[in-house]
């Protein structure tokens, strides 16, 4: 887990990588200047036509007072307090997620804490899930916390397969707390990374019956030779006692 860095509300640089550069490019970012919605499309992507995006979304039981940024409040516990987002790779192309990042601020009664955890869906079903942060002692009083986390333990994700991502908050003193997105550039709260391939189509196997075939093949070849070798053997000369 990389060390959190706290900072004060100014102008944080993210380098958005283009898609021939390494180690990472950015995968889907998502605005978080956004004012009093509770679904923000992303807004920047690799291309629609290698990624689908989902919407950052906030769980029904935030609320959101409606003069904040992407920031809600009334964290108690309750299933749907969460922040969710995510994407679904497109057909003809793999990812190998590298990392994220996330800029967070809060009030002085929102939670200090959060976990994020992270889903694969392929064919619709779960093949793989796990906690893949835990992010502590979130500043408030105009101060936010830029977090990068590794994504490595995520498996490669295959065409078709979908990750989403959710974030649910802890430790609000008060149903008025608030947590909210902080940008890491000029409007992006949170942005993913990782390398998109055009997928590989496997090569068959031989199977049994061409195998078959090849030996059927090959057996007639020999006897056609064979045939023609004895037909055009000369007879040996006679030896007279």
């Amino acid at each position: 887990m990389r060390s959190p860095v706290v900072v004060s509300c100014v102008a944080v640089t993210v380098a958005l990588l283009t898609a021939n550069q390494s180690p990472a490019d950015l995968v889907v970012g998502y605005d978080a200047a956004i004012v009093g919605q509770r679904s923000v499309a992303a807004n920047a992507d690799r291309s629609s036509v290698l990624v689908t995006d989902f919407p950052l979304v906030a769980g029904a039981d935030l609320v959101n007072p409606g003069t904040l940024t992407f920031g809600f409040d009334d964290w108690d516990g309750e299933d749907d307090d969460y922040f969710r987002w995510g994407f679904r790779v497109n057909e003809g192309f793999t990812t190998k997620l590298d990392s994220f990042s996330i800029g967070l601020s809060r009030s002085s009664k929102g939670p200090p804490s959060v976990s994020i955890d992270a889903i694969v869906e392929r064919n619709s079903l779960p093949v793989w899930t796990d906690s893949i942060a835990t992010i502590s002692s979130i500043p408030s009083n105009g101060q936010f916390l830029l977090e990068n986390q590794t994504l490595a333990s995520v498996p490669d994700l295959l065409p078709g397969d979908s990750i989403i991502f959710t974030l649910r908050g802890s430790g609000a003193s008060g149903d008025t707390g608030i947590l909210r997105l902080i940008a890491l550039d000029n409007t992006l709260g949170i942005a993913v990374y990782g390398n998109i391939s055009p997928a590989i189509a496997a090569i068959p196997e031989p199977s049994a019956s061409l195998f078959g075939a090849v030996a059927a093949i090959g057996a007639a070849s020999y006897r056609l030779r064979s045939g023609r070798s004895r037909k055009n053997r000369k007879p040996q000369d006679a030896t007279v006692a």
